[in-house]
């Protein structure tokens, strides 16, 4: 079977095998015999101090996905099937517990994250209306505000909108969304030579043509690659 993950989500399976190892050479067996707690429910539980760590990288932009799934939501999905009755029913209903309300921890965590980084993306939209772009400075100054007026929801806002936007109606909305791209993409469009990218610009400027907005997250990835390009080669 082909895994299917990316490279953050090795960056992040390295930085906590790294801890694991530590944890371990520091005799953490010794503490779940101490707590009479079985070597593969302590890996278990572990999963949950993981959470954090990867959440915490999840929001700042290092998103670990294992078949398209968040490594967060993994890591909190663990404890609920390796943890049963068997082990103890203060441990099986903590693990029932904990995970649902870390779920709902992170979305909201996230969400504000989103509210304030949608935010700074329209101002930064507004800015790059009024930007000449004819000297070197001004198209690296362009670009660089092309890299804030990019953003890209959390997973749960793009697949589970329905959901997302009932529990959190002060967030922008699909639509206010998509009106931001169709406003960004012809903005950038014009500084664009290559026609790969023209071709995967135009891709995404007719998806969002159409009446009902429905995520596609290739062309989001596109666009960030494009940006991060043009940043590259200006410096």
């Amino acid at each position: 079977m082909v895994i299917i993950f990316n490279w953050y989500a090795i960056l992040q399976g390295i930085i906590l095998g790294a801890l694991y190892a530590i944890l371990y050479y520091l005799n953490i067996d010794g503490l779940f015999a101490y707590l009479e707690v079985t070597e593969g429910t302590g890996r278990a539980l572990l999963c949950y101090p993981a959470f954090f760590i990867v959440s915490a990288m999840d929001i700042n932009g290092i998103k670990g996905r294992l078949f398209f799934i968040p490594t967060w939501i993994i890591l909190l999905f663990i404890p609920l099937v390796a943890i049963s009755a068997y082990h103890g029913a203060g441990l099986y209903w903590c693990s029932r517990i904990l995970s649902p309300l870390l779920f709902l921890y992170f979305i909201i965590r996230q969400n504000r994250r989103f509210n304030a980084n949608f935010k700074k993306a329209k101002v930064a939209l507004h800015e790059m209306q009024h930007l000449p772009t004819e000297t070197a400075e001004e198209r690296r100054k362009f670009w660089a505000l092309a890299s804030h007026a990019y953003i890209k929801p959390s997973w749960f806002y793009l697949y589970g909108n329905p959901v997302f936007s009932t529990i959190f109606q002060n967030s922008p909305t699909l639509d206010e969304f998509a009106a931001h791209y169709r406003r960004l993409i012809p903005i950038i469009q014009p500084q664009v030579r290559d026609q790969d990218q023209l071709y995967k610009l135009r891709g995404f400027e007719l998806q969002l043509s159409h009446e009902k907005y429905k995520h596609n997250a290739g062309y989001l990835e596109n666009i960030a690659e494009i940006i991060d390009a043009k940043n590259k080669a200006l410096q």
